[in-house]
């Protein structure tokens, strides 16, 4: 406690302590330790008042002016940048010593201390599943738009992190449907994520929020189940339905809802070994001029399952990702990994069976949030 006092009594309340340390000494005769004093390292401004305060009695009142150009002097070149010192070596008799509003103030913070913030911040984003190479990155780069000299909260540790993503462009554009015709969006991805509910999600929000005449068709023909759910749901809704088995049928639908704002395509699930049925499906939407393609994937998949999905649907040209079932999951992080190994904007989240409450716009802060 004495020696703080000193510290803070040499170099102001601003002095940071950083560490202390205690001095043993061993008793040669007895073999007893007795402490025989302490380390203090402490931090202040660094440029004037720790080394004018330390020079100050060790230098002389008057330094000529030939012992700038002396090369055997002993002066230490690495003072001549401070005030002090150069203005002695000038031959000033009379110097002001700087005050402490005159220097400029260094990080109050230690940069330990923000270090450790940013240490629990990532270990945050690791518990969520984030890629450990991304969150080190990240981090990294949030470290550089801190605030200098201030202790970061949450909200600050927050609002670095959402700039940094923002950069990234993980969102997509909102779909357009004011076209003078119709915009024709298809559902793919693999068995069990949820396509065939998720489209009449996109069906009803389109048809009862967004005002848009908008029409269903199925190619999945292979599920009586998942026929039956949307023959009942265009019963309901008065939604109009028609079901394809094949290019020709499926071209013959969308030249009947040519009057449509939009047309949903819900194809058959398809796995990753399927891919006989992808090639089908790539031939089917290449016969007909489609706008954007959805990649529908489940929230609850492990990072190594999502990037296999999002490398077997490659071929057919896919747009954007539409994240499912995040009800289903603790953790959300993959969700940024595949956004941004995939690098392909996400555009809805859905959770839940509501219908259509359960679907949402893709956001930057929805997914900041998870």
């Amino acid at each position: 406690s004495e020696a703080l006092r000193m510290v803070k009594k040499e170099f102001g309340e601003d002095a940071v302590i950083l560490s202390a340390k205690t001095i043993s000494k061993t008793n040669r005769l007895l073999g007893l330790k007795k402490q025989a004093g302490v380390i203090i390292t402490a931090a202040t401004d660094q440029k004037h008042l720790a080394v004018n305060q330390t020079m100050e009695e060790a230098v002389p009142e008057r330094v000529p002016v030939a012992m700038n150009e002396s090369p055997n002097t002993g002066f230490t070149p690495v003072y001549r940048n401070n005030r002090f010192i150069q203005a002695l070596v000038n031959g000033e008799n009379k110097v002001k010593k700087p005050t402490r509003s005159e220097s400029p103030r260094v990080h109050s913070i230690p940069a330990i201390q923000v270090k450790k913030e940013l240490n629990l911040f990532k270990g945050r984003l690791l518990t969520q599943g984030v890629d450990s190479n991304t969150a080190r990155e990240i981090t990294g780069k949030m470290e550089k738009r801190l605030p200098i000299g201030e202790q970061p909260d949450g909200d600050t540790l927050k609002k670095a992190f959402t700039s940094i993503i923002d950069e990234k462009n993980i969102i997509a554009e909102p779909m357009r449907t004011d076209l003078k015709r119709a915009v024709v969006m298809a559902l793919v991805g693999p068995t069990g994520v949820g396509k065939t509910t998720t489209t009449i999600k996109l069906a009803i929000r389109h048809c009862h929020v967004n005002q848009c005449r908008v029409g269903i068709i199925s190619l999945d023909h292979y599920r009586i189940a998942a026929t039956a759910g949307l023959l009942s749901y265009s019963n309901i809704t008065g939604i109009p339905l028609e079901i394809a088995s094949d290019r020709n049928e499926l071209q013959q639908a969308i030249n009947k809802f040519s009057a449509m704002d939009l047309i949903l395509i819900d194809t058959p699930g398809i796995g990753l070994n399927d891919t006989m049925e992808l090639e089908c499906l790539r031939n089917d939407l290449a016969a007909v001029s489609v706008d954007e393609v959805h990649l529908v994937l489940s929230a609850g998949k492990k990072d190594t399952d999502l990037m296999a999905y999002n490398q077997h649907f490659s071929s057919l040209n896919v747009r954007r990702l539409l994240f499912t079932k995040l009800d289903e999951s603790s953790t959300h992080g993959n969700i940024l990994n595949i956004l941004l190994k995939a690098d392909i904007p996400a555009s809805y989240m859905a959770r839940g069976q509501k219908v259509p409450e359960d679907l949402e716009i893709a956001g930057l802060q929805k997914i900041i949030n998870l």
